[in-house]
């Protein structure tokens, strides 16, 4: 009798011990089979996500969107740069532009694109954290998770276990729009201007109000900016020199493939850059230093010196993240053929970077 209660004790024990593995193995072959974004089954289809647009990461519908169609020009950067389209011609250029991106991702979604698809040019707005061994965004695209645990972990996800729920029982729910009052989309009218702005990879953001019919609404709006906080989260962390290396060493690639590319820095507000005595164009002007000192003949794009771009706060969403008008002035300047004819941008390159200031 007491070798039985042993025996029955044994079990309990392997029991509950196994009880969590098989609730994972469940957990993830549910949400695999209901897939609510369409990202583990490869099925994603654009027209079909702009009739219900559901609430997926930025990272998974971008990676979706260059999987699915062969674009010749892309733009690989952080979500500041997340309105510029460098185009007019439709399913020529992608935005992957996402949040909180290192520069091991955005060498990632290079690789892909290299490996699998025909660029002929690419554009890259960086920024000094990329580079810096600060972990803003650990999430990635699951195509891209370099790893079968990682893919995995991904199968668990809080947040798509919770769709697939919805969708299980019918209830799916749709995405948000860029606006003050988180206003859901009407699914019966989802407007052209977004449906287009989402095919480029671009964000959608709100309607500003009109500084000559709406003065009130104009000048409150500015006020907002301007109290907003900066939030540098990785103040003090420092350049990965290997970072900086991975990321020449992918130029040179390009270089022998003869695949152009432009660089640059995005403009923020003169309150982000006047923070902690200069803080971040400090930081900026390091990077672009020792990227040159690693690549001679780099030319990159500076924005964030003092001009209309950076003293007017009606450009910008907050501190970091600008309009549509101020990413057409970007725009401009780094497909002016002439040198000469920028407006906006100090043109970095060997022979001027060391006198770079503050100004």
């Amino acid at each position: 009798m007491k070798n039985q209660t042993v025996t029955i004790g044994q079990r309990k024990i392997l029991f509950f011990l196994l009880l969590p593995f098989f609730l994972i193995i469940i957990l993830s072959s549910f949400n695999y089979s209901q897939d609510p974004y369409k990202i583990f089954k490869n099925n994603f289809d654009i027209e079909d996500y702009l009739k219900k647009p559901k609430n997926i990461s930025e990272r998974e519908l971008k990676f979706q969107l260059i999987n699915k169609n062969n674009y010749t020009s892309y733009h690989l950067g952080s979500s500041s740069s997340s309105t510029l389209n460098f185009t007019e011609k439709e399913n020529e250029f992608i935005n992957v532009s996402f949040e909180g991106p290192k520069i091991d991702e955005i060498i990632d979604y290079l690789n892909f694109i290299l490996k699998n698809k025909k660029p002929k040019q690419f554009f890259f707005e960086l920024r000094y954290y990329m580079f810096t061994d600060f972990n803003f965004n650990p999430n990635k695209a699951y195509q891209l998770e370099n790893n079968f645990l990682s893919k995995f972990y991904k199968l668990l996800d809080f947040h798509i276990t919770k769709e697939s729920i919805k969708k299980f029982i019918g209830v799916e729910s749709f995405r948000y729009l860029f606006n003050d009052d988180l206003k859901q989309i009407d699914l019966e009218n989802v407007s052209n201007i977004f449906k287009q702005r989402t095919k480029l990879g671009l964000r959608d953001y709100p309607k500003r109000p009109d500084k000559n019919k709406e003065i009130k609404e104009y000048l409150n709006r500015i006020e907002l900016i301007k109290r907003k906080p900066i939030g540098l989260p990785y103040i003090n962390e420092k350049i990965n020199h290997q970072k900086v290396s991975k990321f020449i060493s992918k130029l040179n690639e390009l270089e022998k493939k003869k695949i152009d590319y432009k660089i640059f820095f995005s403009p923020t507000t003169l309150k982000a850059q006047e923070y902690k005595n200069n803080l971040l164009k400090k930081q900026e002007l390091e990077l672009i230093k020792k990227l040159i000192e690693n690549k001679n003949n780099l030319n990159i794009y500076y924005f964030n010196n003092k001009n209309e771009m950076t003293s007017n706060y009606h450009f910008f969403l907050d501190h970091f993240h600008y309009y549509y008008d101020l990413a057409d002035m970007i725009k401009y300047d780094i497909l002016v053929e002439d040198y000469k004819k920028l407006k906006y941008s100090i043109l970095v390159n060997k022979e001027n970077y060391l006198d770079l200031n503050l100004k």
